[in-house]
């Protein structure tokens, strides 16, 4: 939850939950925010005493928010469901259980004084028994046993393991497997041989490193009146060699450059609420600028497939274009052997000769090769009263017959003429 100064996208008609919550928090104030123990939950009140609303936002699992009255009766929610752990309905009319909250770890509660940070050390000593470190690497035990302190304390306190890792690199301890001590620390002091002084040792150092991670993040007594902090947030990613101190893109965020990272390419804000603002409105920035890519792109395809057809049927109609004129111009030259070869046909129907024995003279006298008119005549479309015919161009070379030579299908009830014409009025591209 942070406050933004982008302009988010939003749906033309609200969310039937956001026109209930607009009902209900008219005109009232944000009396207070709080976390509810140490859980994901965050508790937004407003208007004050009976007259309260509770907005309760789940920052885990699939989310949810809730809407209740001032004994925190649920009167509206994103989504029902039921808890099956802890046998809780969350719908409406429901009471929204914020009993249920774990509580945050007694040794964390209070550690402005040394007694604080005595119990704070002592848990941690306890938590890391059967942790990796060099407390235990010379002992004789399964590696499988013992988990990395990081998982360790991280189940423990609920913190991220960005923040353990920070505390661990302060205090000298790796955070591998095996947990020895860290080479690359800035920590000096004389390791106890007892395993026993060893981890208390540690302990003592992690809980005073904790405690001070503890204190910049809360922070309340350094935030100024603009809303900066002195330990400025930072965002972590892969720089841009173009431009020295900007990111090409965003990989993480932290309220302050944990030491572990301090060698990591960020870029710090005045405070986590800007940077977290930054960092996800960069990622929808992002977002809509691939969108955009994609829609031009297929938009793109789309213009130069039509482009393409268009071309192609443009190509054929001219290529069609060009075989008509040939055909024309090739029963203007050949226009006598033409009107003989109609005149022959015709006369062959007319006397109600059959197509097929019409066929078999045609094959005989092809045979011989010594009549032109059956030579030139491929093969008869008798019902449709047409007939193809091969046309030779009789001013092209001889070697270029191939070239030269087409079938063109005339109609029987035309003159040569009348054919060459049909081809020359077809429509023009």
């Amino acid at each position: 939850m942070n406050l933004t100064s982008f302009s988010w996208p939003k749906n033309t008609m609200p969310l039937a939950f956001t026109m209930k919550l607009r009902k209900h928090i008219k005109n009232k104030k944000i009396s207070d925010i709080q976390q509810l123990g140490i859980d994901r939950l965050v508790d937004i009140t407003f208007g004050f005493e009976q007259y309260a609303f509770h907005l309760l936002v789940e920052l885990y699992g699939k989310g949810n928010i809730f809407l209740t009255d001032a004994n925190y009766i649920i009167l509206h929610l994103l989504r029902a469901r039921t808890d099956a752990d802890q046998d809780v309905r969350y719908a409406t009319r429901e009471r929204f259980p914020i009993e249920l909250a774990r509580p945050i770890p007694e040794a964390l509660v209070d550690l402005s004084d040394s007694s604080g940070l005595e119990n704070l050390t002592q848990t941690v000593a306890d938590l890391l028994v059967n942790a990796s470190g060099p407390w235990n690497i010379d002992l004789p035990a399964e590696d499988a046993q013992r988990l990395p302190v990081t998982s360790v304390l991280s189940n423990a306190f609920s913190y991220g393991t960005g923040l353990i890792e920070h505390c661990c690199f302060l205090a000298g301890i790796s955070t591998t497997r095996r947990g020895k001590a860290a080479e690359n620390s800035d920590v000096d002091f004389q390791i106890p041989s007892d395993p026993n002084a060893c981890r208390l040792e540690y302990s003592s150092k992690i809980a005073r490193a904790l405690r001070d991670v503890l204190s910049h993040i809360s922070g309340a007594k350094s935030i100024k009146d603009d809303g900066s902090t002195s330990t400025p947030a930072v965002i972590l990613g892969v720089p841009n060699p173009a431009e020295p101190g900007k990111l090409n893109k965003y990989d993480s965020y932290y309220p302050l450059r944990f030491a572990h990272l301090s060698s990591k390419p960020g870029i710090e804000f005045a405070s986590f609420n800007k940077a977290v603002d930054e960092f996800y409105s960069s990622i929808e920035i992002q977002r809509n600028e691939v969108q955009s890519i994609q829609t031009a792109k297929s938009a793109n395809k789309k213009v130069e497939n039509i482009k393409r057809d268009q071309e192609q049927r443009l190509k054929a109609l001219r290529e069609e274009q060009i075989a008509d004129n040939q055909k024309a111009q090739l029963l203007e030259m050949n226009m006598d052997l033409v009107d003989k070869a109609i005149m022959t046909l015709n006369s062959a129907i007319a006397n109600q000769t059959s197509w097929r024995v019409l066929e078999e003279v045609l094959e005989k006298q092809k045979e011989r090769g010594d009549d032109p008119v059956a030579n030139c005549i491929v093969r008869l479309q008798l019902a449709s009263n047409q007939a193809v015919l091969r046309l030779t161009d009789l001013y092209a070379d001889d070697e270029d017959e191939e070239a030269t030579t087409v079938e063109v299908l005339v109609d029987l009830d035309s003159t040569a003429f009348q054919n060459a014409k049909k081809h020359v009025n077809l429509p023009l591209i």
